[in-house]
């Protein structure tokens, strides 16, 4: 029992000593958990049944509204929250530092080299949302989007969304292709 109370204290010691460390990661674990909910179910669910309700030119054009919506409604709650939900104003400080240290000074100058590189990366692989905050001047200031950062925007919404609608309309109408072609009449004699 004993051993068991001094264990205990020691949890209690940690969490004491760490907790604005632990409850920043926590808030990053929420933030990266709900944004990925978010994208797969858009992403993969509801833009290829909106592009298969509504055929492609209007299912796309509604599909692209309804993003932009999204993205633009994240702004307003990040900004409102004041939270570093995605770790990414870490990321700018570290970018915008002198760096103390030399690892400091190598990432600093490592951020700042490759800003523009990180954010096409950051488009494509997530969304405008995301390469806009990453690109938005200053960290830990949660204002509005000046008129820079909502070209950014607009630039970083545009590569992404040229870019998803025709591989979603192909992938859909490619599947549905290869099933009348090939599939169909296999499953027919099941």
């Amino acid at each position: 029992m004993n051993v068991f109370a001094e264990w205990l204290k020691r949890c209690a010691a940690f969490f004491a000593a760490h907790w604005e460390k632990l409850k920043k990661l926590g808030i990053t674990v929420i933030g990266w958990t709900s944004n990925s909910a978010v994208e797969a179910a858009f992403n993969y669910v509801i833009y290829p049944f909106i592009i298969v309700k509504f055929g492609v030119l209007l299912g796309v054009s509604i599909a692209v509204i309804a993003s932009f919506t999204i993205c633009c409604l994240t702004f307003r709650f990040y900004d409102w929250s004041q939270k570093d939900w995605f770790g990414i104003e870490k990321i700018k400080e570290i970018r915008e530092g002198k760096g103390d240290t030399k690892v400091g000074w190598f990432a600093s100058r490592f951020l700042k080299g490759s800003k523009w590189l990180a954010f096409v990366y950051i488009t494509f692989k997530f969304d405008a949302f995301m390469a806009t905050i990453f690109m938005r001047e200053g960290a830990y200031q949660f204002n509005e989007l000046s008129r820079r950062d909502k070209k950014i925007f607009l630039f970083s919404f545009f590569l992404s969304a040229i870019t998803w609608w025709p591989l979603v309309c192909g992938v859909l109408y490619g599947g549905e292709w290869a099933w009348e072609t090939w599939f169909k009449d296999l499953a027919n004699i099941f």
